[in-house]
């Protein structure tokens, strides 16, 4: 594997596997470096089993391509303008910039949450024919 895909899978790993973590330990459980590497190893191959069996039963890529196109707008608009709106409460600016860019952000999250909403939409009715 390249070092881009295991960065990648780790990334993923983390994100499921955190909070699991967080979880057991709440429940008063004792974390074990057992547990913690055979829980590594089971999110891996789920994430692989898959993304294998979405590439052998989707017959045309570019559905899925267009429904992921949907939820990138997360990524480029909602998520940036939620970073810029919680670091105005900490940041020690003046009181014209933090209002500025608090406008910024929550303007940047509508604008995110309407194409997301629109296009995440638009995929999935094309992807289920109901267009």
């Amino acid at each position: 594997m390249s070092c881009l895909t295991t960065s990648y899978f780790k990334h993923i790993r983390s994100v499921i596997q955190d909070p699991l973590l967080s979880w057991v330990r709440r429940r008063g459980g004792v974390l074990m470096a057992k547990f913690e590497s055979r829980s590594r190893y089971v999110l891996t191959v789920l994430w692989i089993t898959t993304t294998l069996l979405i590439a052998m039963f989707v017959p045309d890529i570019s559905k899925v391509i267009s429904v992921i196109g949907g939820i990138s707008a997360f990524f480029i608009f909602i998520f940036p303008g939620l970073c810029l709106m919680f670091a105005m409460r900490s940041e020690p600016v003046s009181c014209k910039t933090r209002v500025a860019l608090t406008i910024w952000g929550v303007v940047t999250l509508i604008c995110g949450a309407f194409i997301f909403g629109q296009s995440t939409t638009i995929a999935v009715m094309e992807l289920l024919g109901k267009i």
